[in-house]
């Protein structure tokens, strides 16, 4: 006002010199400011667009050339890590992409983040179904609904009542905790040896089975039978105090496996020959409704387990070959008899 008096455009020069100079020290801040963009936590990319676009304007407004992929590189670099899957992708593409379109693409990925943040905070009732304990046999993983053991009747040994099973017994679970307790008491005091196996209820089986089959189980560390006979020879050195099941579920449990030892089972190969197999290591457990064989112990011994659709198979070490068959949703090798096979 006081050096262009009544000269609008001499006073237009004067304010373009001093908040729009197209000096040095102006374009050094125009572009520090430019690649030191940063979103805020706060902020929405309306805005922060806003603020580069501003930089950009002053910079071309002192004569300095300034490209869209620039510009975009820019932007990219001052976005937080949730946008980094959209940086990835503009990066990546080879697509040409103006700084219009670039905008356009920027907020609607914005949008979508926001929906997709509200749809995950809202689901407040989503459960794990992994932990979920079904009310009718007791077991976790499912819901009463889907339990394979619906109809089937009910026993409590502990109440001899029919009204719910051993498994969803309270009394009965408080009585395993103070074992549980126990054993883990027990355990603090010197090193004991531990197996994992498989839980499989005697009315989960199917019929004519448990009699002439022995399970595969791919979680079971050891091999294990219920018959004493099925023995060759016993470790001595087995102690059944310091040894401890723990079954799927968590449970332990010591003096479940009375002997550990060498066992040959008689097994039909995929020819109907009875063939000798020998378990080393196998654990005798005659409380067990069913005899296993250990997936990873048959494997660490030399032989090899194949599941594929429509022909499982065991191959031993000494290339016998034994079909795995399914009966609902579990595997088991047939066993035969020495009386019954002349070619063995």
């Amino acid at each position: 006002m006081r050096e262009a008096t009544d000269d609008g455009r001499k006073a237009l020069e004067i304010l373009r010199s001093h908040y729009a100079s197209q000096g040095k020290p102006r374009i050094i801040a125009l572009y520090t400011e430019l690649t030191s963009l940063k979103k805020e936590s706060n902020e929405t990319i309306t805005d922060y667009i806003i603020r580069a676009e501003k930089a950009v304007t002053s910079l071309r407004n002192t004569k300095e050339v300034i490209s869209d992929g620039l510009i975009i590189a820019m932007i990219l670099k001052g976005l937080p890590d949730s946008y980094k899957p959209f940086a990835i992708h503009t990066t990546q593409s080879s697509e040409e992409l103006t700084f219009t379109q670039f905008k356009s693409k920027l907020r609607s990925y914005e949008e979508t983040e926001k929906f997709d943040d509200k749809s995950k905070t809202d689901n407040v009732m989503k459960v794990n179904i992994a932990s979920v304990t079904c009310y009718g046999c007791g077991n976790r993983g499912h819901v009463a609904r889907d339990c394979r053991q619906k109809g089937v009747p009910k026993w409590c040994s502990y109440h001899r009542s029919s009204t719910h099973s051993d498994e969803t017994c309270r009394r009965r679970k408080d009585g395993h905790k103070d074992e549980a307790k126990q054993a883990a008491e027990k355990q603090e005091e010197h090193e004991k040896e531990q197996t994992f196996v498989f839980k499989v209820s005697q009315t989960f089986l199917p019929d004519n089975i448990t009699k002439n089959g022995l399970m595969v189980d791919c979680g079971a560390t050891s091999h294990i039978l219920t018959e004493k006979n099925d023995f060759t020879k016993f470790d001595e050195s087995f102690d059944p105090k310091s040894h401890y099941m723990e079954l799927a579920d968590g449970a332990r449990m010591n003096n479940v496996a009375l002997k550990r030892g060498d066992a040959e089972v008689l097994l039909l190969d995929v020819e109907g020959k009875c063939v000798r197999i020998t378990l080393k290591k196998a654990l005798f457990i005659p409380s067990y409704p069913q005899s296993i064989i250990s997936v990873q112990a048959a494997t660490t011994d030399g032989a090899k387990v194949v599941f594929q659709e429509g022909q499982n198979e065991l191959i031993s070490k000494d290339g016998a070959v034994f079909r795995i068959e399914e009966h609902e949703r579990l595997y088991y090798l047939k066993m035969g008899s020495v009386w019954s096979s002349p070619n063995l």
